[in-house]
């Protein structure tokens, strides 16, 4: 269910940064949810510089 409503641009836009950052972070604890997300997050390595850190 919540897969399907992040998939419709109208909720995502209600949804704010820091708040799709929070989820991130609060899922990526599971290694097998790390390793499923990290090669698509790998591979936009321009993204990834514009980080601050």
């Amino acid at each position: 269910m919540t897969g399907d409503l992040l998939r419709r641009p109208a909720v995502v836009a209600q949804v704010s940064p820091e708040d799709k950052v929070r989820t991130v972070a609060e899922l990526s604890r599971e290694d097998e949810v790390v390793a499923a997300i990290a090669p698509d997050i790998l591979c936009r390595p321009a993204v990834v510089a514009k980080a601050d850190r």
